[in-house]
């Protein structure tokens, strides 16, 4: 206990932090847990093998991302990328 009221203010921040880590890992964990549960008591009773979503897809792990470049953007990236490609090759 002595270590503790010794110890320096910035000390006593890292220690906090590394307390919220180990606590934000244990909830995500417990969350995972949950989701298992609820994913392998939802997928018990049906019958319909081909309609079961993996377990990825039930928690939502598999967003689609719209994508926002234009192709404009998504042209002059791949020009972009060509060149860099074109002159690392001439380097090695």
């Amino acid at each position: 206990m002595h270590d503790f009221y010794d110890m320096p203010f910035n000390e006593y921040i890292v220690m906090v932090e590394a307390y919220n880590r180990r606590q934000s890992a244990k909830q995500k964990e417990e969350l995972l847990t949950a989701q298992f549960i609820a994913y392998h008591a939802y997928i018990a009773g049906n019958i319909r093998l081909d309609k079961i979503p993996s377990f990825s897809e039930f928690i939502g792990e598999k967003k689609k991302v719209k994508s926002t470049a234009t192709d404009e953007q998504k042209e002059r990236l791949r020009a972009a990328t060509a060149e860099y490609l074109k002159k690392k090759s001439q380097i090695s």
